[in-house]
């Protein structure tokens, strides 16, 4: 990796799992809109919380760990905003046989994660928010990229593989 790349993923790691944090946590203090007042619930959601943000972490380490060994690239590709070399070979093993955008899905999971922690349903718009961004990116910036570049190849995988989730397929019809 030359040395863009690892200032790139350097910046992304610090955003995403440092100063957005921070911002959630600070969103949560001043904007005390809880999502449950009952303490038995409460200690469930942080449980849950504390496991979608560990599978958040490990979801985004795998994707961008198979798009540079299988890849030969990375995720600083944001439409014509190219931070970092284009993948060379489209992804379908490890976490990307389980959705086609793991990243994304593990931002959402680490951000819904946090909310369930701090019990904030300002903290869980900001999941929602990176949803929607990630929706976004993922339609009209990679899916666009993914299809021009790897053609009969994505469309396959896509059709094999859910989005975000995993595609349930009734193996009877």
């Amino acid at each position: 990796m030359v040395f863009r790349e690892v200032f790139f993923y350097t910046a992304a790691v610090i955003g995403f799992f440092g100063a957005a944090p921070a911002f959630i946590y600070i969103l949560a203090q001043y904007c005390p809109y809880t999502l449950t007042d009952s303490n038995a619930l409460c200690k469930l959601l942080s449980a849950v919380g504390m496991l979608f943000m560990l599978l958040g972490v490990i979801f985004c380490l795998l994707s961008n760990i198979a798009l540079i060994k299988v890849g030969k690239g990375g995720a600083g590709v944001i439409g014509r905003i190219k931070l970092m070399k284009e993948t060379e070979h489209l992804v379908t093993t490890g976490v990307y046989a389980f959705c086609r955008n793991p990243m994304h899905l593990g931002l959402i999971l680490f951000y819904c994660g946090m909310a369930f922690v701090l019990n904030s349903l300002s903290a869980l718009l900001i999941a929602f928010l990176t949803f929607i961004f990630a929706y976004v990116t993922a339609l009209y910036c990679d899916e666009p990229r993914l299809k021009r570049d790897f053609k009969d190849e994505y469309t396959a995988y896509a059709r094999k593989v859910g989005r975000f989730l995993p595609k349930i397929h009734n193996k009877y019809k």
